[in-house]
């Protein structure tokens, strides 16, 4: 994942860790979507579904920055921003936010 070690011993000692290591099994799946960065968006061009990618304003610029990418590359995407939420979303806002898309 290339973090810094002193940053893995935070995280280790966070209440979060035993979440984490949950999910480690699927972390070389996100580094190999994300690892071809713009190459792997030539693909979005053939989704020919509404797409909605949504990102919260308290998120890092990089997650922010790659859904708006993603909503560019796909003909009717749509990018829309949680205000005040970060990469754990509120279910509660999220639901609301695929409602409205939903309904349109």
């Amino acid at each position: 994942m290339q973090m810094p070690a002193p940053a893995v011993a935070q995280l280790r000692r966070s209440p979060m860790w035993p979440d984490f290591e949950e999910l480690a099994h699927t972390l070389s799946y996100d580094l190999r979507i994300t690892a071809r960065g713009a190459a792997r968006l030539a693909g979005a061009a053939a989704v020919p579904s509404p797409t909605l990618a949504i990102d919260g304003s308290a998120s890092p610029a990089w997650m922010r920055e790659a859904i708006d990418a993603v909503a560019r590359a796909i003909p009717r995407g749509r990018h829309r921003t949680l205000d005040g939420q970060a990469h754990a979303v509120d279910p509660k806002a999220l639901a609301l936010a695929l409602e409205g898309f939903l309904s349109e």
